[in-house]
């Protein structure tokens, strides 16, 4: 089942996360069309589940400015 809010393409343009007073992710960009597989690949640490955890809405992306919500940085469409 997709995550709520979460369908079709999903854009990620320069996300910052951070969380402990430490940042763990910085300028991210990520574009996933529907129907594409998608692969995340780093070194322990780098961020990729930090990055999932933000595309899920289990946190909240932080700069270049506060954000209310994830989807303020990362955004979905489900084509019509």
């Amino acid at each position: 089942m997709p995550a709520p809010g979460i369908g079709g393409r999903i854009d990620i343009d320069d996300l910052h996360v951070a969380y402990a007073g430490r940042t763990v992710v910085a300028g991210a960009h990520l574009v996933a069309a529907e129907g594409e597989i998608t692969g995340l690949v780093g070194p322990d640490g780098s961020g990729k589940s930090t990055l999932l955890r933000t595309v899920y809405g289990h946190l909240k992306p932080v700069a270049p400015e506060p954000c209310s919500h994830p989807a303020d940085r990362v955004t979905s469409s489900r084509p019509s």
